[in-house]
């Protein structure tokens, strides 16, 4: 996935219709509707691809995750925590419960996230 001059690389990207690619080698995204993060936040970098429209930042170590939509030409941000809450992708319509993403995750303490 390409955002100016940067190939970045999330974890999950999703695509509404046909995926779109910058070669014959299939391996740079241009057109992600709906991008998930867990090791690092890029929010700033990606927030230029005309085609993204939902941004979401999972925390590995806690049960938290924030999220960003974007509606018009400025985007809005939720940041939800605890396993019942509910991570809403009204782009691809999915709701994901956060206890189905932390499913089986421990923290380091031993306990859930």
């Amino acid at each position: 996935m390409s955002a100016g001059k940067s190939v970045l690389d999330p974890e999950v990207a999703v695509v509404c219709g046909t995926s779109q690619f910058a070669d014959d080698q299939h391996d740079v995204l241009l057109n992600p509707a709906v991008l998930f993060e867990l090791r690092e936040y890029r929010f700033p970098e990606y927030q230029a691809l005309e085609s993204l429209q939902e941004y979401v930042f999972i925390w590995e170590e806690e049960c938290l995750f924030g999220y960003y939509r974007r509606q018009g030409n400025q985007w809005l941000y939720t940041m939800a925590d605890g396993l019942d809450a509910t991570l809403s992708l009204p782009a691809i319509h999915c709701e994901i419960p956060l206890r189905e993403i932390y499913f089986r995750v421990e923290s380091t303490n031993g306990g859930p996230p």
